[in-house]
């Protein structure tokens, strides 16, 4: 019989090693979480006007009794034209009062580099990030919402203090636990045990291979065909894909696809590359405002 209530959620950042976290928590034999891992429900318009309890049978049946239940959901903190991440804390704390929030954060521009790098490798960004800090930046404080967050949500995604500060409007401090990708690179195992003990489950658990590293950064496809930007653009594909092919089935067919179909490289951007300086001089303030929620946080 499925739950009707989630006890945890890692809510992001997008780009900044949840899939490794994901693969490390979800050995946990007191934790369940969905093998397709991204599952939205509170931005995700489709779901949303289906109901929570729908969402809960089709990812939740027949959870063994005493597992915790949660979901690693990076677009939580993503604000997107279908939903805002103000809209998505109120729905979630409404919805869930009592859940333990995750977060673990990456440098702010690295992890919109990597974000902007992993929309061209599925084919649907062309402009340069130059052009794409330009015209953020030029967007100053306009809106988080409909087109103008959907344009830019690579820089909008790294303002930690805004997004986090949206969750706080609706739980306690004590619910959210931050971490760094630093942190769980240097020491994986220290991460998730602290994850299990957030959560409230046995903190003893060691995960095998928790320093493996899941998701390889790159910005072009290894088969350009097999795409998302190139799929949806042959006339009818992402209707029949989104409305006749079940949620499960595609969500891990989309999610191990594009685990697969990514060549590997190691472009950064470097502290003095002036998309660089412009970035985090951009993103001083929300800095500030994340070191007031959590000081000393290093990157």
């Amino acid at each position: 019989m499925p739950r009707d209530e989630l006890d945890f959620v890692v809510i992001g950042a997008a780009k900044s090693g949840t899939t490794s976290l994901y693969a490390a928590i979800s050995q946990h034999p007191g934790l369940f979480i969905p093998s397709e891992k991204e599952v939205p429900f509170f931005n995700d318009p489709r779901w949303y006007r289906r109901g929570f309890d729908a969402y809960m049978r089709t990812y939740f049946s027949d959870v063994p009794d005493g597992q915790a239940i949660g979901t690693v959901t990076p677009q939580y903190m993503l604000d997107t034209s279908d939903g805002a991440v103000r809209q998505t804390a109120l729905r979630m704390s409404r919805q869930l009062p009592g859940a333990r929030l995750v977060v673990i954060l990456r440098n702010p521009v690295d992890r919109a580099y990597s974000h902007y790098k992993m929309r061209v490798q599925r084919g649907y960004e062309q402009r340069s990030f130059d052009d794409v800090v330009d015209q953020a930046i030029a967007a100053g404080d306009g809106p988080r919402e409909g087109a103008a967050a959907d344009e830019h949500r690579y820089v909008f995604g790294s303002e930690y203090g805004r997004i986090i500060g949206e969750f706080l409007r609706h739980y306690p401090r004590e619910a959210l636990l931050i971490l760094t990708t630093k942190q769980l690179r240097d020491d994986p195992v220290a991460v998730s045990q602290s994850v299990f003990a957030h959560i409230g489950v046995d903190d003893d658990f060691v995960p095998a291979d928790a320093d493996k590293t899941h998701r390889e950064g790159g910005s072009a496809p290894k088969v350009r065909v097999l795409t998302p930007g190139f799929l949806f653009g042959i006339p009818g594909v992402q209707w029949v894909w989104r409305n006749a092919v079940p949620a499960r089935f595609r969500k891990r067919v989309e999610y191990r696809l594009n685990l697969w179909n990514i060549k590997a490289d190691d472009l950064r951007l470097s502290p003095d590359d002036q998309a660089y300086r412009r970035l985090m001089d951009y993103l001083a303030d929300d800095l500030a405002a994340l070191d007031r929620i959590e000081p000393g946080l290093v990157f």
